[in-house]
């Protein structure tokens, strides 16, 4: 299930205990075979989280633009 691989991410990334709290709310608004949920863990600023296969040829494309769009800034 992709909640269950962002939030065991989530966890690993920010070095959480297994009974952390961490609120997962899923964005009903996913493309291209994405799974897309705000993550709020407590006592960390929230993000997105975006979970994907290669099912599809056009999310080879996500990682790298997203890449680039963070070292841009």
């Amino acid at each position: 299930m992709p909640a269950d691989t962002l939030l065991t991410a989530v966890r690993a990334h920010l070095d959480l205990a297994p009974t952390h709290r961490v609120l997962m709310e899923p964005i009903q608004k996913g493309a291209s075979g994405r799974t897309i949920i705000r993550i709020n863990p407590d006592d960390h600023p929230s993000f997105i989280g975006i979970h994907y296969t290669l099912e599809r040829s056009d999310n080879a494309n996500f990682l790298p633009v997203a890449e680039f769009l963070k070292e841009a800034g």
